[in-house]
């Protein structure tokens, strides 16, 4: 179809509509956040403000490419991404600032994936990690801005 790889249009609009939906929570500095695509978040980007750290991205590892994947499987995966987060930096060469966070879908039969809410991140960090992991999108934005989902482009990937 495109870039994306996905089967056909039917599977991109299920998809989108399933990631618009879900609640993107995340957990830390004494605060927690539920973030929503196409959405204002005030309260993010005043820590966004009060940690000088932007653009931000949700990132998990779990269930690659939409596909249901094992619980040891997908744990494994997000530890793996939380090691690559660690060795990152920002724009200004410091230690991105990640938060543990959750994607929770209004389809209860499926599980919550444990994500990371990632400070500091730059798109190409992301897209790369994205890749990396086999992850079809992730919510992203910069302070003011609305949260967008953002599609990986998986055009110069070889097929995994």
């Amino acid at each position: 179809m495109d870039s994306h790889d996905f089967s056909g249009a039917a599977e991109h609009e299920a998809l989108k509509a399933a990631f618009s939906a879900t609640s993107y929570e995340a957990f830390g500095l004494g605060q927690e956040f539920s973030l929503r695509v196409d959405r204002n978040h005030p309260d993010l980007d005043a820590l966004l403000l009060t940690t000088a750290r932007e653009p931000w991205a949700f990132l998990t590892a779990w269930n690659p490419r939409s596909t249901p994947t094992g619980k040891s499987q997908n744990i494994a995966a997000n530890q793996a991404l939380a090691k690559q987060l660690a060795q990152l930096t920002d724009q200004d060469d410091r230690p991105l600032l990640v938060l543990p966070g959750r994607g929770v879908g209004p389809d209860e039969s499926w599980t919550p994936e444990e994500s990371f809410l990632v400070l500091g991140i730059s798109c190409e960090q992301a897209e790369a990690l994205c890749k990396q992991f086999s992850q079809w999108a992730r919510l992203a934005g910069e302070r003011g801005s609305l949260a967008g989902l953002i599609w990986t482009d998986f055009s110069n990937c070889q097929p995994s």
